[in-house]
């Protein structure tokens, strides 16, 4: 089975046939001078600019890393639907937070605008991996498009976010704890006398990792390792062929899905001779919905990565 972030990347794959034929769009709400209060104008991660006449109280997320954000800054009271990959994939500790919450079904290839306005949400958080954009801001309801690349990215959108909804005080304390497991890692990744090389496995049958322009990419150069697929590819979220992995030689196997162990990974024809598989240096400690989402939950994610890269160093 294919995890969550192969399945974001297969909607980012097609977001993006979409998305050369859509330009930015100004949301469709009336100015929020007609009633006297001042308009949250923002500018989303496609460029969009989007209007609000007041801080948002009934939101939808499309995608669990936009509900992450919502449950980080907490104001989960103010969800009114998420799609089900939230209800499936959450990391902890925000796994608990999301049960309960109403579905929107899934979003996968595109949601129910039917659902959708029966929630009469007055915010739409979505994302560049969710078809179907320009049909929802056709609504009339504020669509923000979030799709960080980086862990920079994920901070701008938790900002975003709390100015959406006017919790910009709780948005700056998420992401100063966000800045500061970042700087914690990067100090184990200076102390530590030696960096892997590294190969994130985010699928299998076929075989797929992270590759150059992915944010796990982008937090695996933040911890001072080499991305082993970086060699050989020039795509985000390429696939590999077996043999294609074994030439790598990664020093460090990280398995970011679930059901697969290192004991398997050992019995792959060819693998045992990895220098990750020699060492006993392949991992399935790191929750897949923490790193797999870039959103809040990659606090987590960085500090379980550092663990596996350089155990025994301190920050």
């Amino acid at each position: 089975m294919l995890s969550s972030t192969v399945r974001r990347a297969a909607r980012l794959a097609a977001a993006a046939l979409a998305a050369a034929a859509v330009l930015p769009a100004v949301s469709a709400l009336p100015p929020a001078a007609a009633s006297g209060r001042a308009a949250i104008v923002l500018t989303d991660d496609t460029g969009a600019t989007v209007t609000l006449p007041r801080p948002a109280r009934r939101v939808v997320s499309l995608i669990s890393s936009d509900t992450q954000i919502m449950l980080a800054l907490g104001l989960r009271r103010r969800l009114v639907g998420v799609d089900l990959d939230s209800l499936r994939y959450m990391a902890a500790p925000y796994d608990r937070l999301v049960q309960g919450l109403p579905s929107i079904g899934d979003t996968y290839p595109a949601p129910s605008l039917e659902r959708i306005l029966k929630a009469r949400p007055d915010l739409i958080l979505s994302s560049g991996a969710v078809a179907g954009n320009a049909k929802l801001r056709s609504l009339g309801i504020p669509v923000l498009v979030l799709n960080p690349a980086n862990l920079a990215g994920i901070e701008r959108d938790v900002r975003l976010v709390g100015e959406a909804t006017g919790a910009s005080a709780a948005a700056g304390r998420v992401v100063a704890r966000i800045a500061a497991a970042a700087a914690a890692v990067a100090r184990i990744a200076r102390r530590a006398g030696t960096h892997p090389s590294v190969y994130v496995e985010i699928g299998v049958h076929p075989y797929y990792s992270v590759g150059p322009g992915s944010y796990i990419d982008d937090l695996l150069r933040l911890l001072g390792a080499r991305n082993a697929v970086d060699r050989v590819a020039r795509v985000p979220y390429p696939q590999l062929s077996s043999e294609a992995v074994v030439a790598l030689d990664p020093q460090v196997i990280v398995l970011d899905e679930t059901g697969v162990t290192p004991g398997q990974v050992a019995s792959r024809p060819g693998w045992q001779a990895v220098a990750a598989v020699v060492h006993h240096r392949v991992y399935d400690n790191v929750d897949p919905n923490a790193l797999s989402e870039p959103g809040p939950a990659v606090v987590t994610a960085l500090w379980q990565l550092a663990h596996d890269l350089y155990p025994g160093v301190s920050p």
